[in-house]
């Protein structure tokens, strides 16, 4: 008896960890794309399995418990959140306020939690700090992609793109241009500038949530990286940044920064413009999503 009730209990626990394991990623077929709508930059996206939720408050509190175990979480909710007290900060929250080479290690983190072979080689030390110092960006750490490795990484800002359009089937069928964007993405204008929990709208063609609202997300791409592949060698400097933060108009024309420059954006709306912010700064509606080659 005790057995069969062992057996049954085995069965349970591994089809809930397949539930889970499918409504935590999706795989999301490639294809040929026109990047940037243009089609003189038709571009091969891969097969990749993608996190259907950015990472959230829950996540980042494993984390955080396994690397820095002295951290005060109450900094996050005070100084990022604006919380009177860590326990108005809800765990379905996304995160935000981490830097792009917080979001690149907590990645090699899961990876390993998950028995995965790291996606990133991280030479040197990252500092753990809301805003950086001279001398920190300094000595920020060499960053390459390891390529092959089924551990989590960042999606490029081509594989961002195609993925917030729907993927080949969306952006077929020109599904962005067919829907209401607040049933899909949390705005301005349908957050009272609050922050919203992950999942709450509806999911995008791909099955993914928030994607084109809610947080503005962390590419693994950078202004000087080639567009049409992914490369090992990440370079320093400006990061690309996509999509739109709960505090942005859904109208909005956004400006592209680059190199210091601000230059409009016309006719294109804010969720798929390119941002590069400073790697050194802590960014206050930047969060971000995880993609791997495997589930």
């Amino acid at each position: 008896m005790n057995r069969k009730i062992i057996i049954i209990v085995t069965i349970i626990s591994i089809f809930v960890q397949f539930i889970y394991g499918q409504t935590r990623s999706i795989l999301i077929p490639g294809g040929i794309y026109d990047f940037n709508d243009n089609p003189q930059q038709k571009i091969h996206v891969d097969n990749l399995y993608w996190s259907k939720y950015k990472v959230t408050i829950e996540d980042w509190k494993k984390y955080i418990a396994d690397e820095y175990s002295d951290f005060r979480f109450e900094r996050i909710a005070e100084e990022i959140y604006g919380c009177a007290s860590v326990e108005e900060l809800d765990n379905s929250f996304p995160l935000i306020g981490v830097t792009w080479f917080e979001a690149v290690k907590y990645c090699n983190w899961k990876s390993i939690k998950d028995k995965k072979k790291p996606a990133y080689n991280i030479l040197g030390n990252i500092p753990f700090h809301f805003i950086y110092t001279d001398e920190d960006f300094n000595q920020l750490p060499e960053v390459s992609l390891i390529f092959g490795a089924d551990g989590y990484r960042l999606p490029t800002t081509v594989e961002w793109e195609y993925a917030a359009k729907g993927g080949k089937t969306g952006i077929e069928e020109s599904w962005m241009n067919r829907i209401s964007l607040l049933d899909y993405g949390f705005f301005s204008e349908n957050t009272a500038l609050l922050m919203k929990k992950v999942g709450q709208l509806k999911a995008n063609p791909c099955g993914l949530f928030d994607i084109i609202g809610l947080t503005k997300e962390w590419t693994n791409s950078t202004p000087d990286m080639p567009y049409d592949r992914v490369i090992s060698k990440i370079p320093k400097g400006f990061r690309v940044v996509r999509g739109a933060s709960f505090t942005d108009s859904y109208n909005f024309k956004s400006h592209l920064v680059i190199n210091g420059k601000i230059t409009t954006q016309n006719g294109k709306p804010n969720y798929f413009i390119e941002s590069f912010p400073f790697v050194e700064w802590i960014r206050y509606e930047i969060g971000f999503r995880l993609v791997s080659l495997t589930p």
